[in-house]
């Protein structure tokens, strides 16, 4: 698992950002993304930026607890 931090405030990194779907008003945030011959997305149900809220998130994810989000984060569905 790779973790990314994104500088929002570098016009340059917005691209980035574009590219997992996400504007610069919908951070700072936490996804997990498998680059599989989609990509698959997933975002926590309630955001916490704590040691332990991200350990919950990654695990949930192991676990196969988290939805899978489609692009924009719009439209989710059980996994």
């Amino acid at each position: 698992m790779l973790f990314i931090y994104i500088d929002i405030t570098d016009d340059d990194n917005l691209r980035v950002l574009e590219f997992f779907g996400l504007k610069p008003e919908d951070c700072p945030t936490l996804r997990i993304i498998e680059l599989l011959e989609d990509m698959v997305k997933y975002r926590p149900q309630k955001l916490d930026l704590s040691v332990r809220g991200v350990t919950r998130f990654v695990q949930d994810w192991h676990d196969g607890k988290l939805k899978v989000c489609v692009y924009r984060w719009t439209l989710c569905c059980s996994a």
